[in-house]
């Protein structure tokens, strides 16, 4: 699935789908607009310490971008619907 996010102004964005609807053990990809690629996440818990970036070999994202344009943050990310370890 092609997803792209749009924000008037410049942040971080992050982007979820849980399969319960709680948001631990939910997977999340994020993206700094700081020069780095958006990557996948695992949300372990509520607080920044518990969401961790996922191991090399799940980062499955393709052409994953952030930049910021005229004052917009845009993330842009191809994921795949089913991975492969599910």
């Amino acid at each position: 699935v092609e997803i792209e996010l749009l924000y008037d102004g410049v942040a971080w964005l992050g982007f979820a789908v849980s399969g319960d609807g709680g948001m631990v053990g939910s997977e999340a990809v994020i993206g700094v607009p700081d020069g780095s690629t958006p990557k996948k996440y695992y949300l372990g818990g509520k607080d920044t310490s518990s969401v961790l970036p996922m191991e090399n070999e799940k980062q499955t994202l393709t052409d994953a971008s952030i930049e910021v344009v005229d004052d917009q943050t845009i993330m842009k990310f191809t994921k795949l619907i089913k991975e492969l370890d599910k």
